[in-house]
């Protein structure tokens, strides 16, 4: 009934600041006409290399949007592509930062590998495109996987994109921990258990000192059960254990608990087998981002972050995110601390957007255009002096900054504490404290979808895309 009587009022808020919002995008583009005819060059473009034609796949979401707005600012011509299904929702096919839009096939269809690989080879081969990045969230990795060993197989465009050999660890979490494991890399332990002698087995072997949680492996994170081992006493244990149902021929996972309060999400772009941009941020249980942490733990999430691409082989041209959680382990030197992954992806992760705005665009899209550059005697080259330069410093460069999301924001800082209010739950200087935090993001951050040269994405997204979710039940 909460949830509902939420929607009702998101709707309401929606519809009622139409007109507002409708002013205001008038507003701004009424600021681009100005700051166009007062500026004889473009503000909007950045010195790069030649023109390039560059595919983006997954641009209706905020991650795909902003890297096609990143490399248009650059000077070179994009080409954005999303699944056909999401007709008129797909806010990319307003955006002034693409040339062409193209609707790729539905999920349903998606699914069937050589079907998508044909459709993004023929837009390869019209469009006569150099490089294919890929952003999207929904797409099988396999068909990512078989789309990439097409295009490389028949044209000479450069992919940043899932391949074959690297979307294999990444199919599960059983595999991609066991990947780890096999690179002498830390990672928790992760055991298939088919007696309850396997189980005492390896409770035995962890001295008391760690905790194992015995899931099912067909049971998804919602119907994970909760059971812990071993217990507070050893009768307890064998109690529990003795519970367990295995039949024949089946088998349990065993896997090694880890507190997940605080989570260090990290976000990288490999190029060739190289880290050439890196991200971090530290996640609260309540889900809300902070800072990363120190320079010696950003470091250490690199270096890991970094040998995982190594292993990955020479060829890894893709994004990566990997999740990160602290482990204290009890040595005869005292506690130590460890830097175990819990979770890993050959995508974005769908809450980190980089910006779009002018000082980390220049970036940005050197570090996907750092893909062109050619091979010769086991040494990148480029015939762009100033491009070297700017492939040289990538991994020392400023950080970009992240973007953040209006309706999230607004709820988490304003709603939700106003809401804490009212019930008695928070004290009006945490709420004052809120406010200031949301003032500050307003003025200081960067909106995921909004653009001062191409504001339509950002209203679209956040009146028609919203009001048509909140009707349709899917917010």
């Amino acid at each position: 009934m909460a949830s509902r009587l939420d929607n009702l009022l998101l709707l309401f808020v929606v519809v009622a600041s139409l007109p507002l919002a409708t002013l205001l995008l008038w507003l701004n583009y009424a600021a681009v006409i100005l700051a166009s005819q007062r500026s004889k060059i473009p503000f909007r473009k950045l010195k790069s290399t030649p023109k390039k034609t560059i595919l983006v796949t997954g641009t209706a979401n905020a991650q795909g949007l902003n890297i096609a707005r990143a490399l248009e600012r650059a000077g070179h011509r994009l080409i954005g592509a999303d699944l056909q299904s999401l007709g008129h929702l797909d806010i990319s096919r307003r955006s002034r930062a693409l040339t062409k839009h193209y609707a790729l096939p539905p999920l349903s269809a998606a699914a069937d590998a050589s079907y998508f690989a044909r459709w993004v080879l023929e837009i390869v081969t019209r469009e006569n495109v150099d490089l294919w990045i890929d952003c999207s969230h929904d797409i099988p990795l396999d068909a990512i996987a078989l789309t990439r060993e097409r295009v490389e197989g028949n044209t000479r465009c450069a992919c940043i994109a899932a391949d074959r050999n690297s979307s294999r660890y990444f199919k599960d979490k059983e595999t991609l921990l066991e990947f780890f494991r096999g690179r002498n890399l830390p990672a928790p332990e992760m055991h298939r258990v088919r007696s309850r002698g396997d189980i005492h087995n390896v409770l035995n072997h962890g001295q008391g000192q760690k905790q194992y949680l015995l899931k099912s492996p067909m049971k998804s994170k919602l119907e994970v059960s909760q059971t812990l081992l071993p217990r507070r006493t050893l009768s307890q244990t064998y109690q529990d254990v003795s519970l367990v149902k295995i039949t024949p021929g089946s088998s349990l996972i065993l896997e090694e608990y880890l507190d997940s309060s605080t989570k260090y999400q990290c976000t990288a772009i490999a190029i060739r087998g190289s880290v050439e941009a890196f991200w971090v941020k530290r996640i609260l249980a309540s889900g809300v981002d902070v800072a990363a942490g120190g320079p010696a733990l950003q470091q250490a999430l690199r270096s890991y972050t970094e040998a995982v691409v190594r292993e990955l082989g020479h060829d890894f041209s893709c994004h990566l995110t990997l999740s990160f959680v602290l482990s204290e382990r009890i040595t005869h030197a005292g506690v130590a601390q460890l830097i175990l992954p819990v979770e890993g992806s050959l995508r974005l992760h769908p809450t980190f957007v980089p910006t779009a705005g002018l000082p980390g665009s220049s970036s940005l899209a050197e570090t996907y255009l750092s893909m062109l550059r050619s091979v010769a005697n086991g040494m990148a080259i480029t015939s762009t002096p100033s491009f070297r330069k700017h492939v040289t410093n990538s991994k020392t460069s400023q950080p970009i900054k992240e973007s953040y999301f209006l309706p999230d924001t607004i709820s988490d800082l304003f709603w939700e504490p106003c809401k804490g209010l009212l019930l008695l739950r928070v004290s009006p200087r945490e709420v004052l404290g809120s406010i200031g935090a949301l003032t500050q993001k307003l003025l200081l951050g960067r909106e995921a979808y909004y653009d001062f040269w191409d504001p339509v994405p950002a209203f679209w997204q956040y009146t028609i895309v919203l009001a048509w979710r909140v009707l349709v039940g899917t917010t």
